[in-house]
């Protein structure tokens, strides 16, 4: 039996892929990522001010194994801040552009009784204001108006707002 030579397309694919195979796997550092837009708000019950009340901040970033935590104090007028929030990364080259960013923020209100979860979002963009819309999450929360998800997660009903820091449009 004759073997037929290979095909010069097969040969030419298999060069191709041994040569480009690994760039699969050199690194590419993108920087500036936005995780988290600013986040402002104000607790209140029944309308007046809480102060010293604790938020905890989670975000969980698909590329990462933990959540990054980070936390807030109501202030005398129950305001309270939470700053943007940048990463970067080493993304392998094909996996930059076939990457889904997806992260994941929750905000819980720490009371006596139980936590309070205040804000819920997943963003799949790193661009800016992909949570509302816009420039800040601004947010009214108030603790009359707390209902139960299930038997573990209470949700305190916010009200988001359409402006920038504290009032600024």
């Amino acid at each position: 039996m004759n073997r037929l030579p290979a095909k010069p397309t097969c040969r030419k694919l298999a060069v191709l892929l041994f040569l480009f195979l690994p760039l699969g796997a050199c690194g590419m550092y993108l920087d500036n990522l936005i995780l988290s837009s600013p986040v402002e708000g104000q607790i209140l019950d029944h309308r007046r001010p809480v102060p010293g009340l604790t938020l905890e901040r989670s975000l969980m970033w698909n590329v990462e194994q933990r959540p990054r935590l980070d936390y807030a104090i109501t202030g005398d007028d129950g305001r309270f801040t939470f700053p943007e929030v940048r990463a970067s990364y080493d993304f392998g080259w094909l996996s930059k552009y076939l990457h889904q960013p997806t992260v994941s923020q929750s905000i819980y209100v720490k009371t006596p009784e139980r936590d309070l979860l205040a804000f819920a979002n997943t963003r799949s963009s790193y661009r800016p204001m992909a949570e509302t819309g816009f420039p800040v999450v601004s947010m009214v929360c108030d603790l009359k108006t707390v209902n139960p998800i299930n038997e573990v997660v209470w949700k305190l009903a916010c009200v988001l707002e359409k402006k920038g820091a504290f009032g600024r449009e």
